[in-house]
């Protein structure tokens, strides 16, 4: 298996040194590390340095499969990478939509839909639990527009002091300082 090979490569470029210069690797190759998603998310991770993506991208997506990973160990689910099935992650989305917003939701989807194509790319697995899911609907969220008597009102709660220092549109200092664009007189 893929991991294996790079359990075995990572042995041959670091060496153990009994010598105390730090070098020391220690690796626990045991049927429950192999394949494992606590110890492939480090390796999704490098890669998406290696590919010189965003620091944010790199956080988004992590902390994504790290969520992922606690939900399955807290619901006592496997987390070895070819055990995981559709209807887990389905389950980890649901409880997503339950505690955020759905644009969170569908982020969080979107972020290990690139998690589980890299296990795909590496061997990790056969095929993705996510090849055929669908991302959580994200409904649209209307923005409230100023109406006609908002700005009085925000006006009108500066009470007369405030609104005796306002002149409206002109460049002239009022009651939050300088106007933009405002120069400076000598």
């Amino acid at each position: 298996m893929a991991s294996e090979r790079r359990l075995r490569r990572s042995l041959a470029r670091w060496p153990a040194d009994s010598h105390g210069t730090g070098r020391e690797m220690v690796v626990r190759n045991t049927t429950a590390s192999v394949g494992d998603l606590a110890g492939l998310i480090p390796d999704f991770e490098r890669s998406l340095r290696a590919a010189n993506k965003s620091p944010t991208t790199l956080k988004v997506y992590g902390d994504a499969a790290r969520s992922l990973l606690e939900f399955l160990v807290a619901h006592g689910l496997p987390t070895n990478a070819a055990k995981v099935r559709r209807e887990h992650i389905e389950t980890f989305i649901e409880d997503q939509l339950a505690k955020w917003r759905p644009a969170t939701a569908n982020q969080r989807y979107r972020s290990l839909v690139q998690f589980w194509k890299y296990l795909e790319e590496e061997g990790e697995i056969r095929a993705s639990p996510m090849s055929r899911m669908k991302p959580p609907r994200v409904p649209e969220e209307r923005v409230p527009v100023i109406g006609e008597e908002d700005p009085r009102k925000l006006l009108g709660a500066w009470g007369p002091a405030g609104r005796a220092g306002w002149r409206g549109g002109s460049r002239r200092a009022g009651p939050a300082g300088p106007a933009v664009g405002a120069q400076r007189q000598r």
